[in-house]
């Protein structure tokens, strides 16, 4: 089989906001990296891809949680 279909589902909880978002989709010895525009609570995608995704990351990097919180004293 030469392509295959991966739909992923991404829901933010809470009001939702925009951000740019990492996908990476791991097969058999294969990889897909892609970012992806997120801004509603629920984005929906469909992947056709040349491989059976084994496994799918979100932000693998960690870049979201690491963005550094400002915190002003008033």
């Amino acid at each position: 089989r030469d392509e295959w279909r991966t739909d992923l589902s991404i829901r933010q909880q809470g009001k939702p906001y925009t951000l740019a978002l990492e996908v990476v989709f791991h097969g058999a010895g294969q990889i897909h990296r892609e970012t992806v525009r997120i801004d509603r609570e629920t984005t929906r995608l469909l992947y056709i891809l040349p491989f059976q995704a084994i496994r799918v990351e979100l932000d693998p990097l960690g870049r979201i949680y690491k963005q550094p919180t400002i915190t002003r004293k008033r």
